[in-house]
């Protein structure tokens, strides 16, 4: 099954390079290698991890589940080794650090899905009162530098690269007049989880 660009691929890959991680098992018994790409959140995610289930039957053609695991932290793990070829000719990366495509880089709706699907994986919405502004924080083990780059390129914004706490790093930039329209048109719309929703 070949894979197309696509708005509902662009929020997939946001979320794989947030909360996602690729699994290599080798099964020595049957000498045989399997890759899995599995996404596991807590309770006030879920709503993304539907919203990724949905997009990986519909899109990708793989029928996967939902399981409930311990802490009440929910698990979707699809094989990947099919995949695989078509991922890479989309440039699509499972990294730790977002690293977004070309073709959603040059795509102002794909732009829009892929940091709401990042949004909800590893992103924090605040509202700072004082100053009466909204910052959009996305957190990731590495430093951010391509996704910098899109959000200062695409958005017309500052976009700051901060050392958090233990080994984590942020990135950050403040909701303006300058992006405001884009983000209400082009984020907004695609966020699944209720609260990052609300807040934005």
């Amino acid at each position: 099954m070949k894979i197309e660009a696509s708005e509902e691929l662009a929020y997939w890959v946001g979320v794989v390079q947030s909360d996602g991680c690729l699994n290599i098992y080798h099964d020595k018994k049957r000498n045989k290698i399997f890759y899995r790409i599995s996404v596991d959140v807590g309770k006030k995610s879920f709503p993304m991890l539907k919203k990724f289930q949905n997009i990986s039957n519909l899109i990708l053609g793989c029928s996967i589940e939902i399981y409930k695991c311990k802490n009440d932290v929910f698990k979707c793990t699809l094989g990947a080794k099919r995949l695989l070829d078509n991922l890479k000719l989309l440039d699509i990366k499972i990294s730790d650090s977002p690293i977004p495509p070309n073709w959603i880089c040059d795509n102002e709706n794909f732009i829009g899905n892929y940091l709401a699907g990042i949004i909800d994986g590893d992103g924090n919405v605040s509202i700072r009162k004082d100053q009466k502004k909204c910052v959009i924080e996305i957190f990731s083990h590495e430093k951010q530098i391509l996704l910098q780059s899109l959000i200062k390129n695409r958005l017309k914004c500052g976009a700051w690269i901060r050392k958090a706490s233990g080994n984590c790093y942020g990135i950050g930039f403040i909701i303006s007049h300058k992006n405001y329209k884009f983000v209400k048109n082009c984020i907004l719309p695609n966020v699944a989880i209720a609260h990052k929703k609300e807040a934005l």
